[in-house]
């Protein structure tokens, strides 16, 4: 069975955006060297409630793979944290 496209996920577009622009942010080699020259650590949490089906656990693999693909590693479990509560 195909993943489910991003697309799909019921949510307002401006949040949406304003989601995947910050995940984007955050998996830049920028924004991780601001943090490590600031000894913070390099850690972002997200989360997400609504119905079932809705697309959260969409969203938190959708954030974890841009950060596995931005590192080409597998993702830090420190680095993303994803909260899914149903509605």
């Amino acid at each position: 069975m195909p993943a489910r496209p991003l697309q799909s996920v019921v949510l307002p577009q401006p949040t949406k955006t304003k989601l995947v622009d910050d995940v984007m942010d955050f998996v830049s080699d920028e924004t991780a060297g601001w943090y490590r020259a600031h000894g913070i650590p390099y850690k972002r949490a997200y989360l997400f409630y609504g119905e079932p089906g809705a697309g959260k656990t969409l969203l938190g693999m959708w954030a974890l793979e841009r950060e596995r693909l931005s590192k080409r590693r597998p993702p830090s479990p420190q680095s993303v944290v994803l909260g899914v509560a149903a509605g």
